[in-house]
């Protein structure tokens, strides 16, 4: 039998907006799909110029130096290529989410924005499939800018020259992978109300393989509770838990709510 070490004082919903996926997740396991992913250091065009001119063109700078040339050296096309290479940074990310339910949290607005079936995952099902509680950074905070600097440093260092073509940005280096995966963490503020988990597939970014439409499998012991949005849902859902039971040898079969308010997790 598998026992939660953890507190039982949280649990992780992750939401669906139809019966079907819910069911799909039950029989073949939770679903990671693409989520944008966003880092902006600065909104304001003016303060974003002072940033760009303060950080991150002496960072250019620097590198064009030990090439032997200057900004000022460069032609407007070459110039042009730079500037394309920075700004937003964005991209889509494979992954599963889950909302953070402490006792009594109210969910009638996780319902409305995310769906109103789900299931509600024991913590340690989390925590052996790596998931992590997301970052939420601000826009003009220390924190967007510091991580946006450490991206571009290592974007930067990708800066040659081409014989004929002047100077391009190269190939992202392996170290630029790690970022991406953080960032694959990161949300932006103004969602911190979500409370948001995550557990991030493989991005591709740097090659390889997306995890998109991956599957991670899930017991019914993993489960605390299974959330359907209709009474009339009810008995199908029994019938294919009491099947799964079966199949799996269950030590413990989750409860199924109907689109519920609150969860009272026990104690």
């Amino acid at each position: 039998m598998t026992t939660d070490p953890y507190s039982s004082v949280l649990q992780f919903l992750h939401s669906t907006r139809e019966l079907v996926f819910l069911e799909q997740a039950l029989t073949q396991g939770l679903l990671l799909t693409d989520h944008d992913v966003i880092l902006r250091p600065i909104i304001d065009n003016s303060d974003l110029t002072n940033f760009f001119i303060n950080e991150i063109y002496p960072r250019i700078e620097r590198k064009l130096n030990s090439l032997g040339i200057s900004f000022n050296d460069l032609s407007d096309n070459e110039k042009n290529v730079l500037m394309c290479g920075v700004g937003a940074i964005s991209g889509k990310i494979p992954m599963l989410c889950f909302t953070e339910i402490p006792e009594g949290r109210v969910l009638s607005t996780q319902h409305f924005g995310f769906g109103g079936y789900g299931v509600v995952i024991k913590r340690y099902w989390l925590e052996q499939n790596n998931a992590d509680r997301v970052i939420y950074v601000g826009e003009n905070s220390p924190t967007s800018k510091a991580l946006y600097c450490i991206l571009m440093d290592a974007k930067i260092r990708t800066l040659h020259i081409v014989t004929g073509k002047g100077v391009l940005w190269g190939q992202t280096p392996d170290e630029l992978k790690n970022v991406w995966s953080l960032l694959s963490y990161v949300q932006v503020r103004h969602h911190l109300d979500e409370l948001e988990w995550r557990i991030a597939g493989s991005h591709g970014f740097i090659g390889g393989i997306r995890d998109v439409a991956k599957r991670l499998p899930i017991l019914l012991q993993d489960i605390e509770y299974i959330c359907v949005q209709y009474d009339k849902e009810m008995p199908s859902m029994k019938k294919l838990i009491e099947n799964l039971a079966l199949q799996q040898k269950a030590t413990s079969i989750p409860t199924i709510l109907v689109q519920p308010e609150t969860i009272n997790v026990a104690a």
